[in-house]
């Protein structure tokens, strides 16, 4: 779902309307009198039903009763069955194809009607006629072409036949040719300096939305990075919990700024659905696996999600079972313990401990601090002494991590860190510990130029879970300072700017201006584009993506029968190991994926399964309508192989999207594949 100010409540009156309108389940007649003769007789009309009904009565008297039923079946006379792909491009060419059938009318002449919208042209006629025998069925055919119109359309198609009719709705989506995309720049405007604020149209094919941002804080980011956290598409252990982590810290979301009041209203219920969602991958010794069905996870995700939950059940957001809290308290004191488990997650275990009031925690942080060795680890583990009331013997280990900066620690031991992650997890920290300790102002002052050019905030779903906490703590504490300044519109408004929070102002997407800073000291402007890009092209890095359509031969083809199946590969090229990747594999608008399931489907080609020489080793699979997703690592230098099965389903031509791949905590680790020419259906 998704988290978003009134946008809850909506969903839920909309829910709560639904169930009000539906149809009853159960249709209750008044009494009827029976007369001597044992016999009545009485109308009724029966509910919109398709399918099996029972009729039921009971009957009774003053000495006595009984009960009878009967089934039955009800089914339209006549029906129209439409069949459309699941997503087009704008371009595409497409059949859609209609069933008519004549259940149970008299033999006779039928017409059919297709009402498109207006985002599809028809390039056939769309009304069609002919005659149809009881039992009898016919399929007819209409071709069209996508439009720009970007969204969900609907298609009617109406069956009239004698005196019966029977109408049908499908949805069609219509995506971009090319996959819309974020632009974010960040610039420092000081004072007496001036810039120029545009789309820069020549980049675009169509922009969106476009938003300019002003403060004189390093918050700026903060509403863009916990609106890129709402709508993260993917669903790990470690994901879902980040997306809710910083509504721990609702009220300091809200004063920076960073949410509005009534996204922070609906902090519980985020709070209460993520933890329901996160205990569902449980497992039985109190960790937790790393995606839903699966059978095992790591520790570093597992203490992540176990902060969460502790945490949440301390700030009375969700009431923890007594059994699960035992759970996790024996597991986080037997990892905080464990000599060969790395030295930050250990620290990690002990403030968790030390959070939820468990003696555990002072052994597994001794034990991290009982060396000279000072690293990230040792932020953690001091962190844990103080927390836990030991302050006097905390304080000066604290003091040591933070002269080493281990923030800036460019090997953590730690799979799911990146620098932003660390400093954000760091300001956290000190802003809970010590907050007026110097090293909270360098580390706060270092996130504007951690902000990625793209919507992504900080990058990654842990960086921004951090950062947003953290940041957002340092802004309630120690303001946001002033920006001042003149917005001048190319229409010929001025719009003045003088905010000791965030400045933000949506902009008409042909709109341009000049921005001038008129105040005393400088400050930070953000602007940002969404759209899609007028041209879209390969690129890669630190490795190399390529999609192949392969028939039952092993040919690779782009022109196929109707009803073929084909193998889709994707390979993968690095010359090093890649944790963590994710590769989103589109599919053209005539494609739908096979459903591994179905094995008579699947005998047309060979199983598809892991092979164990294979270097891309998958941990989570997801066949969406319209996607193919992979979720796994490539586990050493070379080339690896995904593969999924398809089928044509639908006759057109249809452009082919481009492949994307990227090491979902490396932000920089990234590919696109852009194949040319379009994919033919016959």
């Amino acid at each position: 779902g998704k988290i978003g100010g009134d946008g809850v409540a909506r969903e839920l009156a909309k829910r709560l309307g639904d169930v009000k309108v539906a149809a009853p389940a159960l249709v209750v007649l008044p009494p009827l009198a029976v007369p001597e003769s044992g016999v009545v007789q009485a109308k009724m009309d029966l509910p919109r039903h398709l399918g099996a009904m029972r009729l039921m009565a009971v009957a009774a008297s003053t000495d006595t009763c009984g009960s009878s039923e009967r089934l039955i079946t009800l089914r339209d006379v006549i029906s129209v069955l439409p069949s459309a792909p699941r997503a087009l491009a704008a371009g595409d060419e497409c059949e859609l194809s209609f069933s008519v059938i004549n259940q149970d009318c008299p033999d006779g002449d039928y017409s059919l009607e297709i009402t498109l919208p207006a985002a599809l042209t028809a390039l056939t006629p769309v009304t069609f006629s002919g005659q149809l025998a009881r039992g009898a069925s016919q399929v007819q055919t209409l071709r069209c072409r996508a439009s720009e119109q970007i969204g969900s359309h609907e298609i009617v198609s109406t069956l009239r036949l004698g005196a019966a009719q029977s109408e049908a709705r499908t949805l069609v989506t219509i995506r971009a040719a090319n996959p819309p995309v974020s632009k974010v720049t960040l610039h420092t405007l000081r004072p007496g300096e001036s810039m120029q604020v545009s789309a820069a149209p020549e980049e675009w094919q169509e922009v969106q939305a476009m938003r300019v941002r002003v403060s004189a804080s390093a918050a700026i980011a903060l509403p863009q990075a916990m609106n890129w956290l709402n709508q993260y598409p993917y669903g790990c252990l470690e994901q879902s919990t980040a997306m809710a982590f910083p509504f721990l810290a609702v009220d300091n979301l809200v004063k920076s700024g960073a949410i509005n009041a009534a996204m922070g209203r609906t902090a519980g219920e985020k709070v209460s659905s993520t933890a329901g969602y996160i205990l569902s991958m449980l497992l039985s010794d109190g960790s937790f696996a790393g995606w839903p069905g699966a059978t095992s996870g790591c520790s570093e995700t597992t203490v992540f999600a176990q902060h969460f939950l502790l945490a949440a059940a301390q700030r009375q957001l969700y009431e923890l079972d007594p059994y699960v809290r035992i759970q996790i308290l024996r597991y986080l004191r037997a990892l905080a313990n464990k000599g060969d488990a790395a030295r930050v997650v250990r620290g990690h275990a002990g403030y968790v401990l030390a959070l939820a009031g468990d003696d555990g925690f002072v052994s597994g942080a001794r034990n991290v601090l009982a060396n000279d060795k000072c690293d990230y680890g040792t932020l953690w583990a001091a962190a844990a002494l103080i927390r836990g009331g030991y302050a006097a013997e905390g304080m000066p280990h604290l003091e040591r991590a933070l002269a080493a900066e281990v923030w800036r620690e460019s090997d953590a031991n730690a799979s799911f860190s990146s620098a932003a992650s660390r400093h954000g997890c760091a300001l956290t920290l000190l802003m809970e510990l010590a907050p007026k300790h110097p090293a909270v102002a360098k580390i706060a002052l270092a996130m504007p130029g951690m902000i990625r050019q793209d919507d992504s905030g900080w990058g990654t779903t842990q960086a921004n879970a951090w950062v947003c906490m953290g940041l957002a703590a340092y802004a309630v504490e120690y303001g946001f300072g002033r920006a001042v300044g003149t917005f001048s519109l190319a229409g010929g408004k001025d719009v003045p700017i003088n905010s000791d929070r965030c400045f933000d102002m949506e902009l008409p997407v042909s709109e341009s201006g000049t921005l001038v800073n008129t105040g005393a000291q400088p400050f930070l402007v953000q602007l940002s584009v969404d759209g899609v890009p007028r041209k879209l092209e390969s690129t890669s890095g630190a490795m190399k993506i390529r999609r192949t359509y392969v028939d039952a031969d092993g040919k690779e083809v782009t022109r196929v029968k109707h009803g073929q199946l084909l193998t889709v590969t994707l390979s993968v090229e690095s010359s090093g190991k890649i944790d963590n990747l994710v590769l989103v594999d589109l599919l053209p608008g005539g494609l739908e994926i096979e459903d591994p399931r179905l094995a008579t489907r699947n005998a047309a080609l060979p199983p598809l399964g892991h092979d164990h020489q294979e270097l891309l080793l998958p941990e989570f699979l997801e066949r969406r309508d319209d996607r193919f997703l992979f979720f796994g690592s490539l586990i050493g230098n070379g080339t690896g192989y995904a593969r999924y099965v398809v089928r044509a389903v639908t006759r057109g031509k249809f452009v082919i999207p481009p492949l994307r791949a990227e090491a979902m905590y490396d932000p920089d680790v990234a590919a696109t594949f852009v194949p040319e020419g379009v994919f033919e259906v016959e």
